[in-house]
């Protein structure tokens, strides 16, 4: 998806990333933001599958309703389904009223087609405050972070697969959650990617795959 955000609010998506959950196993979390579509969807699942590999797909609910065979692909493929908004607003500038409707919209709409409730939450941008935090936890659901940003949501395609492959790469450690986009260049990226976790010993897993195996929540806590 094209970011339309700005300003400070746009610098602060572009750098603000958190530290790894701490992790006795070698683990990473592999999160895609975005979608969904089915096009992509077919081909990082038959990825995924081929290595192993789980990955958590934060949807857009107008992305759902144009596309809702995506989401059963998804869910249909054994993948973890997080909300990530429905129409991907920055949700600082939003009423509480609208932030819940956001992402009540959405987990409605993933629980019409898949007769599950997403378990976590991510802000678009990873904007927030205090006052969006609050009302995220009001719904039910964590708010769900990153630490590692290989910025492939920039430009049409994203950029270089091995440019993205690198950049995780050089940063990985025992619970980074890594954030990647529905972006042509990152489908290429993601087997030269999940290649080099496996070579280096690493599990790529969903968040509550990782909930599962670690006490503490794979969320980000302020």
């Amino acid at each position: 998806m094209k970011r339309v955000f700005s300003g400070v609010w746009l610098l602060l998506a572009i750098i603000w990333s958190f530290p790894a959950i701490a992790c006795s196993k070698k683990l990473v979390i592999l999160t895609i933001d975005d979608g969904p579509s089915t096009a992509f969807v077919e081909k990082v699942s038959k990825t995924l599958k081929q290595y192993h590999a789980s990955a958590t797909f934060f949807c857009i609910g107008k992305n759902i309703q144009a596309d809702p065979s995506a989401l059963k692909l998804i869910h249909q493929n054994g993948f973890e389904i997080g909300n990530h908004s429905f129409s991907h607003r920055n949700l600082t500038r939003l009423s509480d009223k609208e932030i819940k409707a956001e992402i009540n919209r959405t987990s409605d709409l993933i629980n019409q087609i898949t007769g599950l409730k997403p378990t976590y939450f991510r802000p678009p941008g990873g904007a927030y405050n205090q006052r969006v935090k609050k009302v995220i936890e009001s719904t039910g659901l964590k708010m769900a972070m990153w630490t590692i940003d290989p910025k492939d949501w920039r430009g049409k395609n994203g950029p270089n697969p091995k440019q993205t492959v690198n950049y995780i790469t050089g940063r990985l450690s025992p619970g980074a959650i890594i954030l990647l986009h529905e972006k042509g260049n990152t489908w290429k990226a993601l087997p030269t990617l999940l290649d080099r976790l496996e070579k280096q010993g690493y599990e790529a897993v969903s968040l509550s795959e990782f909930d599962r195996h670690n006490k503490q929540a794979a969320t980000f806590k302020r």
